[in-house]
C-alpha cells in the first residue's frame, strides 16, 4: 500500500449518476465543502448508461488532477477504469449508491457531507488494485470489488430499484431472505494462475478484490485487501450448517474453513449449469469468467491513516 498526500487548492472534476440509489441533496454539501476550502470544481453528469468512462476520460484530457465519482460502485467503477496506471490522477469518491461497498471498504465517510469534507481537508492517496472481467461473451468489464456468480448475482438482479432506494443495504438482506429458500445449487470450480484448483457444490461463487460485503459488518476474511495484488476465488458452501458458518464468520471477520478459498493474479471460474454473472453489482453474462487483477493501478483520496476505518 502506498500513500501520499495532495495538496490543495487544485480542480475537481465530478462525474455523476443521478440514477444511483441515493435519494438526498447534493449540491449543498458539496459547494459548502469545497467553496469553504476554496477548491475550483465542476460537474458532468451522465445521460445513459455507460457514460462515466467517457466522461472521466474526457476530463482527464482537459487536465483534471482529481476526477470524482458520485454514484454507486459501478459508478465508481467506470471512473476508476477511465485514470487507471495514472501516477498524477486520483479518484475521489461521493457515496451516491444502495450500499456504497468499496468507499465502506476503504474507510470513505458515508454521508455526502463527510466525503465532500475528505475532498477538500486532510487526506492521502491510496493505491488500490482494478480487477478486469472478461465474461462469456467476450466483453470485458473493469471491477474494484468483485465479480460473482450465482446467489450473489441473483440478489442483485432481484433486489428492485425502488427497494433499494427506500431501505438502501437492507433491500439486500430481504433480497437474500426470499431467494436462499430457494436458491440453486451449482457445481463451482475455480482456476488460479499459481496452478491451484477449488472445486465444490455451493450457492455462490466469487472472484473478489475487495473485503467489505456490503451488507452492515458483514465482510470476506482480513487478509482478504483491495492493495495486495492478487485477487481471491471463494466458493460459498450449499449445506445450511455450514453457510450459517460461513455468515457468522462473516459478521466477525474470522477464517472459515467451509469456504473453498484460492489467490492468484488471473482466476477463471466454471459453473455447472451455468449461472449468472454480476461485476461490481451489475449482472452481466453468464459463466464462464475470467478474471486478471493491475496492482495498484488506482488512486484513491482515502481518509488519513490515523484517523481511517478501513477494513486494513
Amino acid at each position: 500500500m502506498k500513500r501520499s498526500s495532495t495538496p490543495a487548492p487544485y480542480t475537481v472534476r465530478i462525474i455523476a449518476n443521478p440514477m444511483a440509489g441515493r435519494d438526498e441533496p447534493f449540491f449543498g454539501p458539496l459547494a459548502a465543502a469545497l467553496g469553504d476550502a476554496d477548491i475550483r470544481w465542476n460537474i458532468d453528469v451522465t445521460n445513459a448508461p455507460g457514460e462515466e468512462a467517457a466522461l472521466a476520460q474526457r476530463a482527464v484530457d482537459e487536465g483534471a488532477r482529481i476526477v470524482v465519482a458520485f454514484g454507486g460502485d459501478g459508478t465508481v467503477s467506470a471512473v476508476a477504469q477511465a485514470i487507471a496506471d495514472r501516477d498524477d490522477v486520483a479518484l475521489g469518491i461521493l457515496p451516491g449508491g444502495t450500499a456504497n461497498v468499496f468507499a465502506r471498504e476503504l474507510g470513505i465517510p458515508l454521508d455526502l457531507e463527510g466525503a465532500a469534507k475528505l475532498l477538500a481537508g486532510p487526506h492521502e492517496i491510496r493505491a488500490v488494485d482494478l480487477g478486469e472481467a472478461t465474461l462469456d461473451n467476450g466483453e470485458e468489464r473493469a471491477f474494484l470489488l468483485r465479480v460473482a456468480a450465482g446467489l450473489e448475482a441473483k440478489l442483485v438482479e432481484e433486489s428492485p430499484r425502488e427497494e433499494k432506494e427506500r431501505l438502501g443495504e437492507l433491500a439486500y438482506v430481504l433480497s437474500t431472505l426470499r431467494q436462499l429458500p430457494g436458491a440453486e445449487v451449482a457445481r463451482y470450480r475455480i482456476t488460479s494462475d499459481t496452478g491451484q484448483v477449488i472445486e465444490a457444490d455451493g450457492l455462490f461463487a466469487t472472484l473478489t478484490n475487495a473485503r467489505a460485503l456490503g451488507m452492515g459488518d458483514a465482510a470476506y476474511p482480513d487478509d482478504v485487501r483491495p492493495d495486495d495484488g492478487v485477487l481471491d476465488g471463494i466458493i460459498a458452501p450449499s449445506a445450511m450448517t455450514q453457510l450459517a458458518g460461513a455468515a457468522a464468520a462473516a459478521v466477525t471477520g474470522s477464517d472459515n474453513p467451509g469456504l473453498e478459498r484460492t489467490t492468484g493474479q488471473a482466476l477463471e471460474l466454471f459453473a455447472d449449469p451455468p449461472q449468472r454473472v454480476s461485476v461490481d453489482g451489475e449482472v452481466l453474462g453468464d459463466t464462464p469468467v475470467r478474471v486478471r487483477v493491475r496492482p495498484g493501478a488506482v488512486r484513491v483520496i482515502v481518509p488519513p491513516a490515523d484517523k481511517s476505518h478501513a477494513q486494513d
